[in-house]
């Protein structure tokens, strides 16, 4: 005969048992739910339809934000400023093109962060690359300005000094050049005297004067003359006088450089 009591204490621990098993396979089920990843290139996906940049590969989430990329394990947080991104990320282009990205892959999805595979879609290709407008044409830079060469005078060579003799030759050619000078320039005098003094007789002689008239004009002409003379002479003597004093102050010059040169 079974003991009543016993049957109750085990049934009880059955449910008991039951119930905790029921509740361990609903924990064990629960799971994160990870974002639907489109693969745009080799071992690069993207988080489709996201308001923000944001990348996965190499185990990682990466987001794209005003030049700067972040890495995290999650796609809604935790970011943490990186620098040695992976070469395959850093060269997408334009990488806020994929903002709220709905594309197709451009191959099979391996998989995504959460290890659930999404279904491969083929065909995809990515956003068209920036313009890039040619390179101007090739233009020379201007030829390069070579100043001419400096002009180079030869410096004069002085003449030698004269010596004493030299200079004392040279003071008499001089001289004699200033007499000759004022010969001829008084013989040229002269000569406009007589010149006018003949037209002055013609002159008369066409007027045909008076025997007085003549004898007058006569002392008229002489009287003339001999002021010019007389105007000529001192001027010559003027000459004289200032070659003389120019000569004078030329040896006194010479004897004070003979001097010093002695001393």
């Amino acid at each position: 005969m079974k003991n009543p009591l016993l049957t109750t204490v085990t049934s009880a621990l059955l449910l008991f048992g039951v119930g905790c098993a029921g509740s361990a396979r609903y924990s064990a089920s629960a799971s994160v739910e990870t974002p639907q990843l489109i693969l745009i290139e080799p071992d690069v996906q993207v988080v489709a339809d996201y308001h923000e940049p944001v990348f996965y590969s190499d185990n990682y989430y990466w987001r794209y934000d005003n030049g700067v990329w972040y890495r995290s394990n999650n796609h809604l947080r935790g970011w943490v400023r990186f620098e040695a991104v992976p070469a395959r990320v850093r060269r997408i282009e334009r990488p806020t093109a994929y903002i709220r990205y709905r594309g197709e892959a451009r191959g099979n999805v391996r998989g995504n962060a959460g290890g659930n595979g999404h279904g491969h879609v083929q065909g995809h290709q990515p956003p068209p690359p920036a313009y890039n407008p040619p390179p101007p044409a090739y233009q020379p830079p201007p030829p390069a300005y070579n100043p001419p060469p400096p002009v180079v005078t030869a410096p004069l060579n002085p003449p030698p000094p004269m010596s004493k003799e030299q200079r004392k030759d040279a003071k008499q050619d001089a001289k004699e050049e200033r007499k000759e000078a004022k010969a001829e320039a008084k013989a040229n005098a002269k000569d406009d005297r007589q010149d006018a003094k003949e037209e002055r007789k013609e002159a008369k002689d066409a007027a045909k004067m008076s025997p007085q008239a003549a004898s007058k004009a006569a002392a008229k002409d002489a009287k003339q003359d001999a002021k010019e003379e007389r105007k000529e002479a001192q001027a010559e003597a003027k000459a004289d006088r200032k070659d003389d004093k120019a000569d004078a102050k030329e040896e006194r010059k010479d004897a004070a450089k003979a001097a010093k040169k002695n001393k």
